[in-house]
């Protein structure tokens, strides 16, 4: 029996079914790319779209703050609360500077007006009938109220220790910068801030110098940090008595990418959820900085319809390449069949 060291022929089906599998994989992979080029695409739009309504937002909110911007200098120059600053012991006129706060911060729309003495009490506020009222408190530990004792005036937002509201805090000093014989303060309420802004597809939120939010769209962020904070960082926060304790926990746990636009990709939540697209700007005159979020669920559908438009399109593409090379195959053979009898 004659032996042969050349290798047995493929069977006839091996070579199509390699041509089938190779063919899927060529289809998957550009249906994949051309989806990512969608999402190249819708991305470029969400952040033009994005940064036209941040830079809205932060023009509107800079107007709100720069409403009462004026007012404490206004105040400082009064002689009823400078005459109170030097006769604080007078009943009299304790009572006319707690009515005319009153009057001022009913007037302006504030959250609530007060005079503090060089030592941080407060001698006369707008809400002197409230319970609690500001009248008797000290706020020295405050940095508006040290930046105003230093000659300049004072901006800070903080959670209030006796209200426990939010607020925004403008103090300017009362009498000769070089030695104030005290500060007045006008606090703003920073829930209209928040409630200005209702969108369905982003969110908003604003962050202190150390990165702590206290704006937000989304209560549950409100008092959570952007990104991990060092321990130094939570323990200088905290001193200041800004928050509640048990807040400053990382919102963001990583950071995917940096766009060239220099919006980023951040990850909330638990792995394999969609991410958000972060656009920020910066608010030097409040130190602020505000971020508007875009969730990539936005995003997510048209990708994948795009990819699966282009695999079905692709798809059918093979296939009809597929059925009209049988056809020219079909018809080969029978012309050789033809031949191969005429022979």
């Amino acid at each position: 029996m004659a032996s042969s060291n050349s290798a047995d022929p493929p069977p006839p089906g091996v070579p199509q079914a390699l041509g089938w599998t190779l063919l899927a994989a060529a289809v998957l992979a550009l249906s994949w790319y051309l989806g990512s080029v969608q999402r190249e695409s819708a991305l470029r739009q969400l952040e033009s779209s994005g940064r036209q309504e941040l830079d809205l937002y932060v023009s509107h909110l800079a107007g709100q703050l720069d409403r009462f911007a004026f007012l404490p200098a206004l105040l400082a120059g009064d002689f009823r609360l400078q005459s109170l600053l030097i006769a604080p012991g007078n009943s009299d006129q304790r009572q006319q500077v707690n009515h005319f706060l009153t009057y001022v911060n009913e007037i302006a729309g504030s959250l609530d007006v007060y005079l503090m003495d060089a030592d941080g009490v407060t001698l006369a506020a707008s809400n002197w009938q409230d319970d609690p009222t500001f009248v008797g408190d000290n706020f020295a530990f405050r940095p508006y109220f040290i930046d105003a004792m230093n000659g300049r005036p004072g901006r800070y937002y903080a959670l209030g220790t006796t209200s426990g509201r939010r607020g925004y805090y403008f103090s300017h000093p009362v009498g000769d910068p070089a030695d104030p014989e005290g500060v007045v303060v006008v606090k703003i309420d920073i829930d209209t801030l928040e409630n200005n802004w209702r969108s369905q597809d982003t969110d908003l939120i604003v962050t202190d110098p150390d990165g702590v939010i206290f704006i937000s769209t989304r209560p549950e962020w409100r008092y959570r940090s952007f990104r991990p904070l060092s321990a130094a960082a939570i323990q200088r926060v905290r001193a200041s008595r800004r928050y509640p304790a048990e807040g400053l926990a990382p919102l963001f746990s990583a950071l995917r990418a940096v766009r060239p636009s220099g919006a980023e990709i951040l990850h909330v939540g638990k792995p394999g959820e969609a991410g958000y697209l972060s656009i920020a700007t910066d608010m030097p005159s409040a130190g602020w900085r505000v971020h508007l979020l875009v969730s990539q669920q936005v995003v997510a559908p048209q990708v994948w319809q795009t990819r699966l438009f282009a695999m079905s399109l692709l798809l059918l593409l093979a296939a009809g390449a597929w059925l009209y090379a049988e056809r020219i195959r079909n018809r080969r053979e029978r012309e050789l069949g033809k031949l191969l009898a005429m022979q």
